[in-house]
């Protein structure tokens, strides 16, 4: 493993995970530092997990990545919200969780409640 690059390693570890069929699936941000393609897919196979009942808990930065799943906890030193991804990625919720570090709203067609954040990892701030 140490001649692959870190997006490698993460696409071994998330492959790794799932090769083992166990009922409940951990990951810990499974497409940080994956290129767009890769993240697409893995996001992909999470679901079609998820679609033969498997149970899969992930941690993720990424509220794109949130949006996939059914439900979501949003942290913030404590439990902010919970919910599905509409009742929990709101911007009154994110703007509890992430304070004066919501920009604004950057709404599409396809993501109306999408919000530009400068997500520093819960450091400092708020």
């Amino acid at each position: 493993m140490d001649a692959l690059s870190a997006g490698q390693c993460q696409r071994v570890m998330v492959a790794l995970a799932l090769a083992r069929e166990a009922p409940l699936i951990l990951l810990d941000e499974p497409v940080t530092g994956l290129d767009l393609a890769s993240q697409e897919r893995i996001l992909q196979i999470v679901a079609e997990e998820r679609n033969v009942g498997r149970t899969v808990i992930l941690s993720t930065h990424h509220l794109d990545e949130a949006r996939h799943c059914d439900r979501v906890i949003l942290l913030a030193g404590r439990v902010v919200a919970q919910g599905t991804p509409d009742e929990v990625l709101c911007p009154e919720c994110l703007r509890e969780a992430y304070g004066d570090r919501v920009l604004g709203d950057h709404r599409d067609h396809d993501h109306p409640h999408d919000l530009i954040l400068v997500d520093d990892h819960g450091h400092g701030g708020h």
